[in-house]
């Protein structure tokens, strides 16, 4: 998951959104070391991926195991989804072996 979009997802505390800067150091640290945020991929798809979410960015193999992957680690660290990510998403796992 690119910081960037944890940035733009970020949990809502006190009515205010949290931004990864926002989160204790510790917690900043645990993300951005998270390997389970990792999906290893080609040069080419990384450029093509960039910091988009499911919306915009969807890999060309295997798009189920992402987009769970995706929702997995916005699960672990409470991060919010939006109208067009959430639609993306389930329109893939729709698709997807039980």
């Amino acid at each position: 998951m690119p910081l960037a979009e944890a940035a733009r997802s970020g949990p809502v505390v006190d009515g205010r959104r949290q931004r990864p800067g926002d989160w204790p150091p510790a917690q900043r640290t645990a993300f951005a070391n998270d390997v389970d945020g990792l999906v290893a991929v080609t040069a080419a798809s990384n450029g093509a991926k960039s910091d988009e979410d499911p919306a915009a960015w969807l890999p060309s193999q295997d798009p189920c195991g992402y987009v769970t992957h995706w929702v997995r680690i916005k699960k672990k660290y409470n991060l919010s989804v939006d109208r067009a990510e959430h639609d993306a998403i389930a329109s893939v796992l729709t698709k997807c072996p039980v």
